[in-house]
């Protein structure tokens, strides 16, 4: 009579960002079966590829013949970095206006494109754009998970008005009312007029 003896040998805890994948490996059998199989791309090899959407805890049975062992390993989920590239603005052209959040420690952050940005590596910075522009935030945590957000700003032209002054020229003597008229376009709510006095 032979006894036999098996011993389940597995990879060490792994840590992978949220969406990337992991190799596992288990020896010191014949027979291979992980579980649970969720996230694995194949259950019944000895060394599946593991992509689960939760920090997940998987267990091995290794045989050989009628031996049997087991053995764990754990696939901890890191959580992405927060990106917030802040709401969509609309700017008129010459002007600036912030995008972004404020920054947390650690963290790195690279705008694209950088055009018409005052500081590109900055969670926070102040935007010229020339035309309107969809600028993308990446953001990458010191454990090397990377998350994206966007902002466009919108540029809009200059709204140039024509005002009518009538007459734009008058004489009078000290004491003597004069009556002009001034054609204000539509859709214009806001307006000051300055008269130049040359005496």
């Amino acid at each position: 009579v032979t006894i036999g003896t098996i011993k389940a040998i597995v990879s060490n805890d792994t840590s992978i960002c949220e969406g990337a994948s992991a190799k596992l490996f288990a020896s010191g059998g014949a027979k291979y079966k992980w579980s649970p199989s969720a996230g694995l791309d194949n259950s019944s090899i000895a060394a599946p590829t593991a992509n689960p959407t939760s920090t997940t805890k998987y267990k091995v049975l290794v045989s050989s013949g009628t031996c049997i062992d087991s053995a764990f390993v754990t696939v901890t989920i890191l959580p992405p970095p927060n990106a917030q590239a802040g709401d969509d603005k609309s700017i008129c052209i010459g002007e600036s206006t912030q995008i972004g959040t404020p920054s947390e420690a650690g963290n790195s952050y690279v705008w694209s494109p950088s055009t018409g940005l005052l500081s590109p590596t900055a969670s926070q910075t102040i935007a010229s754009p020339a035309t309107t522009t969809t600028y993308m935030l990446t953001v990458t945590n010191p454990a090397g998970c990377v998350k994206s957000d966007e902002v466009t700003v919108t540029v809009n032209p200059r709204n140039e008005r024509s005002f009518t002054l009538k007459l734009d020229t008058v004489i009078i003597l000290p004491g003597t009312q004069f009556t002009v008229n001034l054609e204000i376009p539509s859709g214009v709510t806001d307006w000051s007029l300055k008269l130049h006095f040359d005496p």
